[in-house]
């Protein structure tokens, strides 16, 4: 996603916990991570291959948030597809619909049940108070 990896060193700058919640298998995410230097900024990562059900549930965020060892209410998740949306609201934590063009097909539902959405990550760059002061953007 454009403006991704400026947008994972910026949340680690403001000192912020950093998760990869995955459906692709955990090795793939890994490589990927490594290979585009971004490794060492995620504190952890979960597969849904680590829980029984799909994205659909909030069965992985709930690992992910337990991994990380904050509340769920606490959490920010940033998502591009509907399904993984509705899990991660069924899990309690705040949702970002992100744009992705091959997710487009679906991006009115995602904007209808995502508490906030964004085009590219660059939108919150230097926006401290949307993580620091509960904006919501809404």
């Amino acid at each position: 996603k454009p403006g991704a990896d400026e947008f994972i060193k910026y949340l680690k700058n403001l000192g912020m916990k950093i998760s990869l919640t995955t459906s692709n298998f955990y090795e793939i995410a890994i490589d990927v991570l490594k290979r585009n230097g971004l490794y060492p900024l995620f504190d952890s990562v979960t597969s849904t291959q680590e829980v029984t059900r799909s994205k659909l549930y909030p069965d992985v965020f709930l690992l992910s948030a337990e991994r990380l060892g904050t509340r769920p209410e606490d959490c920010i998740v940033f998502e591009d597809s509907y399904t993984s949306v509705l899990g991660a609201k069924k899990a309690g934590m705040y949702v970002v619909g992100i744009y992705d063009k091959y997710a487009s097909f679906a991006e009115e539902s995602i904007r209808r049940e995502a508490h906030s959405y964004i085009i590219s990550f660059r939108e919150l760059l230097n926006n401290d108070g949307f993580f620091l002061e509960g904006e919501n953007n809404e």
